[in-house]
């Protein structure tokens, strides 16, 4: 689903929701007009209820004055003057009403009447005073009913009046009502209709997600066996770098003997052979030959001596025939002791526990990492004391070179700039690698460094992964002490 569709959609939902609020605030005004409407429609009902109490009791004022005109007796006045009292009681009801009361032009009417009845009780008592003809005469002009017959009427124009106005609120109170369920309905309407629409949007977003979750669930499984593919294809590539750096560095091992042995054997020993021959010419001239002619042969002893020297220290880097001869810790001490007086600092070897006997890569393996870590160490720590420890732990051969020197930070020199990578240290752990072994290095700066390197005594010889390799050469022999060149 496009993102405008879901906005539209959801602002339609807005729009309906809106609607609600506005139909919410009128049902609330209606509801109130409703109200306001009861309320008013009550007041003419009861101001007419009263209304016709005050005419009840009227009514009973103008039944005990017709009986006190019969009889004048006492009980006759004390009912009519109870009648009096009830009747501006009613009165004060009319007058005590809340909200809409009557007019007061109305309620001073009639409690006018009431008081021009009383009048009128008053000069009747002021009649029976008299006798004779004047009485009669008072009596017969005296209407005593007429103040109480315009109460009446103006009672019943009053309730007539509040009749209509009842009529016309009940009526106002109808239009309300109608309105409220318009508008209640209305608001069902649209509540329904925003029910509906938020039902569709969710199950359109479930549709929707469910729909991503496909797609999402298909680009996983692709990119799963992707991954699957590229992580075969990575461990392929590894197990092949892994056999070719194991082959590079048996191919380079080899290459050094080689070379160890070429220089050893051939020009070694054509150095030998010249300085035998320098000596003899030396013999042959005599102390009575030309001095000068003697210091050239001298000359060229020396040289050749230093040559050869030079010659059987580069062969013996190459590969101390003493590793295969006599084994790793004395061509560790013999190494040891070469670097201490180079390097001008101590250097110590110690170790416990190492089997008899070793494999020829598990012996390469360990001298090489030794050597590199001494060389580097030497080169760029200048450290004062050099530990070389090597023992059996279990089934593995532990080696740990540590030394006191300037030390450096192994993660910024391995993870730096390649151009800048120290490549005696990816070396020492390529080598550790290459026979199934681990190599860890500790160091920081001003504190020294230790290598530690952990290798497995199970190792195969290279033989077992490259066939082609040839056989194994006899061990070089160190110089004799009777070498004419020494």
């Amino acid at each position: 689903m496009k993102p405008t569709v879901t906005v539209a959609s959801w602002l339609i939902v807005g729009v309906q929701v809106l609607l609600l609020v506005v139909i919410a605030v009128l049902l609330k005004r209606t509801t109130d007009d409703t109200l306001a409407a009861a309320t008013n429609l009550a007041a003419p009902h009861e101001a007419s209820t009263h209304l016709q109490q005050l005419k009840v009791a009227l009514g009973v004022v103008e039944d005990t004055l017709d009986v006190y005109l019969d009889d004048p007796n006492a009980a006759g006045r004390e009912q009519y003057e109870v009648a009096i009292v009830s009747a501006y009681a009613r009165l004060a009801d009319l007058r005590g009403l809340p909200g809409r009361a009557l007019a007061a032009a109305d309620l001073a009417a009639i409690e006018q009447t009431l008081q021009q009845t009383l009048a009128t009780f008053a000069r009747i008592e002021a009649l029976r005073e008299k006798d004779g003809p004047e009485l009669m005469q008072g009596l017969v002009s005296l209407d005593t009913k007429a103040p109480l017959y315009e109460a009446y009427r103006r009672i019943d124009e009053v309730i007539e009046h509040e009749k209509t106005l009842a009529r016309e609120l009940d009526a106002g109170l109808n239009a309300e009502t109608s309105r409220l369920d318009w508008i209640l309905l209305a608001a069902g309407l649209v509540a329904l209709l925003l029910q509906v629409s938020v039902v569709a949007l969710v199950q359109r977003e479930q549709r929707r997600r469910s729909a991503m979750q496909a797609a999402l669930r298909i680009q996983n499984e692709a990119l799963e066996a992707t991954v699957v593919e590229r992580t075969d294809s990575l461990v392929q590539a590894k197990e092949e770098l892994a056999w070719v750096s194991q082959r590079a560095l048996h191919l380079q091992e080899r290459e050094r003997h080689n070379l160890s042995l070429e220089l050893h054997d051939q020009i070694g020993q054509q150095l030998a052979a010249l300085g035998m021959i320098l000596q003899h010419v030396e013999a042959e001239l005599g102390d009575a030959s030309d001095p000068e002619l003697r210091a050239h042969v001298r000359d060229g002893r020396e040289v050749a001596k230093t040559t050869y020297a030079q010659i059987h220290d580069i062969a013996v880097n190459l590969r101390p025939a003493m590793l295969d001869r006599l084994g790793l810790v004395p061509t560790l001490e013999w190494y040891a002791r070469q670097q201490a007086a180079r390097g001008r600092c101590r250097i110590d070897v110690r170790s416990a526990r190492l089997p008899p006997a070793l494999t020829t890569d598990l012996l390469t393996a360990t001298f090489r990492i030794a050597q590199e870590a001494v060389s580097n160490a030497l080169r760029h720590g200048q450290p004062k004391n050099i530990e070389i420890k090597v023992h059996r732990e279990d089934e593995r051969l532990e080696l740990i070179v540590r030394d006191d020197g300037a030390g450096f930070d192994p993660l910024a020199t391995l993870a730096g700039d390649p151009s800048a990578r120290s490549f005696g240290l990816l070396g020492m752990r390529e080598r550790a690698t290459a026979v199934g072994g681990t190599l860890a290095i500790t160091s920081r700066p001003g504190a020294g460094t230790t290598i530690a390197a952990t290798l497995p005594l199970t190792v195969a010889d290279a033989q077992a992964i490259a066939p082609s390799e040839p056989p194994a050469v006899e061990p070089q022999a160190p110089l004799p002490s009777h070498s004419p060149l020494v």
